[in-house]
This record gives structure tokens, sequence and C-alpha cells, in this order.
């Protein structure tokens, strides 16, 4: 039975190594993880049906797949046959299989080998090969912006053969199921978004030769210059990205155009974003929005890129007020809160 359950797991580990190679994650961070719960001995033992096991695992990622992990835990479990204890302590370095490493629950199949070292009365005792086959989930609740830590859940069920010698009566089989946490660090951060700018639109065609104009019409004023434009993030930017959309584009080449002519002192571009989310990763957010916004508009005929500044407030100055749109994470919550997600434009001491 128990070569069966291993085999399975062996077979398993390339599956889940196929299944997410295309992982982001860097995959080099270092974890402990405590743990707990019940252990069923081979009957063989003679011992009580079940009692506790208490164990601790210290690892590292391998990459987008692998983890390699120490294992040390224990039990001492009561003996039916004159009422004396049996402790058992295991030592084992396991191989586990992750997939879906990104994702908030991630499932795994481990193998390993080691000691066991069986203490049915006075010391010594005995140490005994071991290899133990299971799987598990890793069930994440938190994970820093920067994604180089992160704290889980992690239930486990195992099979661990222990053989105490030669015979198959000397052979035993013993299956616990435990819950622990898992406390990852030290891992790389992803590498930044890059900004990716479209290209500028192709130049005007050249004006075609018309004969002499006849005399003008009547002066007609301009309309007043822009001071101001607000970019919809929604509309202008796919979501948690930077890149402008045509229709943020439109908007940026009329509003350059409509500066032509014009003398100001600067452009300011300040990017937002919503509450939804960490402070760094909103405040990055828009920092990049708006520095995106900054190099389209530098590239537009008649600005001055070095008078454009760009700046980003992340969450703050919203435009929705407190309450307004709710506390819970919701569609319409996010619906609600579109204004507080923009990017303006504001000219400072315009004059014709």
């Amino acid at each position: 039975m128990v070569n069966r359950t291993v085999w399975l797991c062996v077979l398993a580990l390339p599956a889940l190594a196929i299944s997410v190679m295309a992982s982001a994650d860097s995959g080099d961070e270092w974890y402990v993880s405590p743990y707990g719960g019940g252990i069923s001995p081979d009957y063989r033992r003679h011992l009580a049906d079940q009692d506790w096991l208490f164990g601790i695992g210290v690892g590292r990622e391998l990459g987008q797949v692998f983890n390699l992990e120490f294992n040390a835990n224990g039990a001492r479990i009561i003996n039916r046959t004159d009422s004396h204890y049996y402790s058992g302590y295991g030592y084992s370095l396991d191989l586990l299989a992750v997939g879906n490493r990104d994702g908030r629950l991630s499932p795994y199949v481990s193998i390993g080998a080691g000691v066991l070292h069986d203490d049915f009365g006075p010391p010594p005792g005995s140490a005994n090969f071991m290899a133990e086959a299971g799987v598990g989930l890793m069930w994440t609740l938190w994970r820093n912006a920067t994604r180089t830590s992160s704290f889980a859940l992690r239930p486990d069920i195992k099979a661990r053969f222990d053989d105490a010698g030669s015979g198959n009566d000397t052979r035993r089989i013993d299956y616990f199921a435990t819950l622990g946490f898992q406390f990852s660090f030290g891992g790389s951060p992803p590498p930044k978004p890059m900004v990716v700018m479209a290209p500028p639109p192709p130049p005007p065609p050249p004006p075609p030769v018309v004969a002499p104009a006849p005399p003008p019409p009547p002066v007609v004023m301009p309309p007043p210059v822009p001071r101001r434009l607000t970019l919809s993030s929604d509309t202008s930017f796919a979501f948690g990205s930077s890149i402008v959309r045509p229709e943020g584009m439109h908007a940026l080449d009329q509003f350059a155009k409509d500066l032509q002519g014009t003398t100001y002192n600067h452009i300011h571009v300040t990017g937002y974003t919503d509450r939804i989310g960490s402070e760094a990763y909103n405040q990055h957010l828009s920092e990049l929005r708006a520095e995106a916004v900054k190099n389209y508009l530098a590239q537009s005929p008649g600005i001055d890129g070095a008078k454009i500044i760009a700046d980003g407030k992340g969450k703050s100055n919203p435009i929705t007020k407190p309450g307004e749109c709710g506390e819970k994470r919701s569609p319409a919550t996010i619906a609600c809160l579109q204004p507080d997600r923009r990017v303006e434009l504001e000219v400072s001491a315009t004059a014709q």
C-alpha cells in the first residue's frame, strides 16, 4: 500500500511541474512551518488508535516548482499491552512539487526519506530507515506588496513507512494528518513593469496647393485655453497597467492641440488610484501612469517635455466621500470608486 502511495506521488511530481512552469513567482524564498495534528499508528505496534503529533519544517523554494524541506516531528503514544508509552521521533528530507505557486491556494505532493527513532521502553531504543509520501495545500492569507514574504495555513496528510528490520512483520505504516502555518521570507521582488509607449501618430500630409485665399472673415476669438483635464483610468488604461489606451491618446492629442500657440510655465500631471489595494502598490501604479501620460504628451508637436512634471498620489485626495461606496470589496464598490481612479493634467500661468 505505501509503495503504491509513494509511486503515485512520484508520478504526480512532473505533472505539477509542467502546470506551473509559467508562474511569475521567483521561487527563492526560505520558510519555517510549525505544525500539529493526529497520528494513527500501525496496528502491529499495539498502541492506542490515535494520539497527538507535533513538528516543525524548515525549507527553501528551488525555483518555480520544487521545495526542499527538512522535517522533524515526534509523538508519544500509550502502549496497549503494558500501559507504557511509545516515543517516536522522525527526521526526514522531503521534496515537494507545488502547483499554482503564485495563487492563493497552492496544492502540492511530497516524497521524502530519513530516520525514525522508535523507543518502546528504556533508552536507547532503535533508529530505523523510513520513507514517506503525502499531499497538502498552502493557503496564502497574506503576502507583502513586494512579494518577498508571506503567511499561509498548511494542512497536510502523509503515510510513513518504517522499516524496523527484515521480514514483513517488522515493516510499519503510520498515517498522520496535521495543520500548521508557514511564514516565508527572503524572496526576490518581481521586476517592475516596463512602461511601453505607443508609437507616435504619423505626420500629417502636406497641405494641398490652393489659389490665393479670399479676404479673411471677421476675427473670431478662439475658445478659452484649457487649464485642466481629467483622464479616467478605467478608459485610458487597462486594469493594473500603465500603457495608455487609444481613448486616452485621443484626449491627450486634443489637449496638446488646444495648447498650441500658448505660453505656459508648467504642465502638472498627477496620477491617483482608488482605496482598494495596498498603499505601496497604489502609489507605484499612480506614479507609472502619470509618467506614461508625461512621456506621451512630450511626443506631441509644440509641447516642451522639460515643462511637464509628473507625480503620483496613490489613493490620496479621493473624489468619493467617506462611506459613500461602502467598505466591502464588490463589483458595485469598484464601480462606485471609478471617479477616484484618474490622471489629472493642470496647466499653470497660461497666456495667449
